[in-house]
């Protein structure tokens, strides 16, 4: 998913949504095997679980206010889709990329 999908190379900044599912963790630990920054998104309430995970930062998806803050990403690893597909792609760089799992809404990715 990180290498392939979201080209992701040393130095970058990904956003690894679900990190502490199993394909979530599969992609922090691939993220971090090619030298990104990685930053786990996860629910407010298991923002303290994410604390645990070999990540830059952790940061809440479930709360708009705090992609709001965010500084962009280079990529975005998704392994939840459907809704919060869309606010993501709007936190990506130009030219950065969006890999996902999941299903994103119909015409999202011609949006952003």
């Amino acid at each position: 998913m990180v290498r392939i999908s979201a080209q992701i190379t040393a130095a970058q900044t990904v956003l690894v949504t679900g990190a502490l599912g199993s394909v979530g963790r599969a992609a922090v630990h691939g993220a971090n095997k090619l030298g990104a920054r990685v930053i786990a998104g996860v629910r407010a309430r298991q923002l303290s679980g994410a604390a645990g995970l070999q990540v830059a930062s952790t940061i809440a998806i479930d709360g708009e206010e705090a992609l709001a803050r965010s500084s962009k990403f280079d990529a975005v690893a998704d392994t939840i889709g459907r809704a919060l597909a869309e606010p993501l792609m709007a936190m990506i760089r130009p030219g950065g990329r969006y890999a996902y799992t999941s299903a994103i809404p119909d015409g999202a990715a011609e949006r952003h």
